[in-house]
């Protein structure tokens, strides 16, 4: 669908990159929250650096995670442009990320923009977002701007993942949790870390007592 923005073709339902000398960024979302128990759409908002505002809706029990969206400059400024995903459930928002990049001309990168779950409690400064790894600054450098290698990045681990530096210490755990990808998660009953780290229970019975079922 054509963006309102006069220097972003936005491409809501998205399936691979357009390759060739694009200037393109997608932004992949992935999450460890199941759905659609615990999230069942995204709203993802692009802002330029002109102010102009653009905003996609995504069902996703329609189509299953990871999503992908292309956002393609035209003209104008290559940045900074704002994006903003939000995951909701029941149309209330449960979870969100920030960030902020500059298109690199005539190459498509991906922008990682995963919602986990233990950013529904968990909060950053005023320049931060949440992320799979913690609190992070909103700005993403070029270089963390991963290349499209023909398949998204998942909240797994899956394909390249976000590599931006961290403004933040890792947190200190309590009693009974453990540190799994820069978030402390109690083993017992985590569907993501059932006994131990990435041991997923996605697409099986939650976790209970460190087991899957």
């Amino acid at each position: 669908m054509k963006a309102l923005l006069t220097s972003l073709v936005l491409f809501a339902a998205f399936a691979g990159g357009c390759g060739g000398d694009a200037t393109e960024v997608l932004v992949v979302t992935d999450s460890d929250l199941a759905v659609p128990m615990e999230l069942d759409s995204l709203e993802t908002t692009v802002m330029s650096p002109a102010g102009a505002m653009q905003r996609s809706m995504a069902d996703l029990t329609a189509q299953a995670l990871p999503r992908t969206l292309s956002l393609v400059h035209e003209t104008g400024a290559l940045g900074p442009f704002n994006v903003s995903v939000s995951g909701r459930v029941g149309g209330s928002v449960v979870v969100s990320r920030q960030a902020s990049f500059t298109f690199v001309t005539g190459e498509t990168r991906v922008l990682v923009m995963h919602l986990a779950a233990a950013c529904r409690t968990t909060a950053c400064g005023g320049a931060e977002t949440c992320t799979e790894n913690g609190c992070r600054g909103i700005d993403v450098p070029e270089s963390a701007l991963q290349e499209w290698t023909g398949s998204p990045p998942t909240f797994e681990g899956g394909g390249p993942v976000d590599s931006g530096t961290p403004d933040t210490a890792p947190p200190m755990c309590m009693g009974g949790e453990t540190l799994c990808g820069g978030a402390c998660v109690d083993t017992d009953t985590s569907d993501m870390h059932c006994g131990m780290c990435n041991n997923s229970c996605r697409g099986m019975s939650n976790c209970s007592d460190g087991e899957c079922g």
